[in-house]
Parts: C-alpha cells; structure tokens; sequence
C-alpha cells in the first residue's frame, strides 16, 4: 500500500507489513459501495484510534502503546497526503479535522 511506503523504508519490514495487514483488515469492513483505494485511505487514517489496532502494534512490533500510536499516527498523516494528492479532498479534510481533535484528546 502506497501510504505504508511512505511511512517505512522497506515495505517488507514487519513493521509495514503489520501496518498493511491492519488496514487491509479494516478496509473490508467499510461499506461496500466505498472504492477500496478510499476505504484503505479512510482506514489507514483511523488507526490511531482504534485501540485493538494500537494493542495490535505495541504487540507485534514489541513497543509500548504510546509509541505505536506515534508510528500509527505517522500512518495517519501520510494517508491524508496521499488523499489531498489523489484528490480525495474531503477525506483529506476530514482526515486532518480528525488529527487535530486526536491530538487534542491526548
């Protein structure tokens, strides 16, 4: 996936491909009228926020939670560029009013 590309040097690592795995996984339980190129986008931007996503990562990359959320959130901010660069404004857009109430809440 192009937005894990952008955060990990090896899209081969175990860090990108937990990543991945996470948002494929997430992408499917978006409805299904949703293109998958969106539902990854909008999945990849909820990370941060989902609790067993960030438990998932802490786990699997042996850090504490704090620091997967980072990583999770660096996901985060490369999926809102790659929406505003495909021209998904809104999703970009809601992607960043999202962000700023994530790190608010922190």
């Amino acid at each position: 996936m192009h937005v894990v590309g952008r955060v990990c040097e090896d899209i081969r690592s175990v860090e990108a491909t937990l990543a991945i795995d996470l948002i494929v996984r997430a992408a499917k339980k978006a409805p299904s009228r949703l293109p998958k190129r969106e539902a990854g986008i909008i999945a990849a931007i909820a990370m941060p926020e989902n609790r067993a996503a960030v438990s998932k990562v802490a786990e699997g990359l042996d850090m504490n939670p704090k620091a997967a959320e980072v990583f999770l959130d660096r996901v985060r901010r490369e999926a809102i560029e790659v929406a505003k660069q495909e021209g998904l404004q809104e999703i970009a857009e809601r992607g960043r009013r999202d962000r700023v109430r994530y790190l608010a809440g922190l």
